[in-house]
């Protein structure tokens, strides 16, 4: 029987003079997040005029009202997502400059999806092998740094 440990990832940041870690999201803080942005994407989609299937030649139409709720949801999302990952409180969050703000968004996003986007590809590669009738063989659990 093969042991593997899991690491929860995180990583150091210089936000104005201070060191702070940026966390990798718990799964119900993923789920959650995921959950509002895919009703976000939805309200995008249901705003397309044109094509059935909202792709090549579909127009989205926006009336102010839903420009400005999407930029609100946008702007809760992103606020979430740092204050979720960083462990700070709001006050924090309001002293930061825009750069600052944008900086730890970007770094946070890069944690969180990309940890994602490994562990799909990892899957998805299992799967391969599985329906290929091949034996898939664990490996080791690495950590994003």
């Amino acid at each position: 029987m093969n042991t593997f440990e899991i690491l929860k990832a995180s990583r150091q940041v210089r936000v104005g003079g201070e060191e702070i870690s940026i966390r990798e999201l718990s799964w119900m803080e993923l789920k959650t997040l995921t959950e509002k942005l895919a009703g976000e994407a939805q309200r995008i989609l249901g705003a397309m005029k044109g094509k059935e299937d909202a792709s090549e030649g579909a127009v989205l139409l926006l009336n102010g009202e839903m420009f400005l709720s999407i930029i609100r949801d946008s702007e809760e999302l992103s606020e979430t997502l740092v204050l979720q990952t960083t462990g700070k409180d709001e006050a924090w969050l309001a002293a930061l400059s825009c750069g600052e703000f944008m900086g730890v968004l970007d770094q946070a996003l890069d944690l969180n999806l990309s940890i994602v986007s490994n562990s799909v590809k990892k899957i998805g590669g299992r799967l391969r092998e599985i329906f290929a009738g091949k034996a898939a063989e664990p490996t080791s659990a690495t950590s994003a740094k």
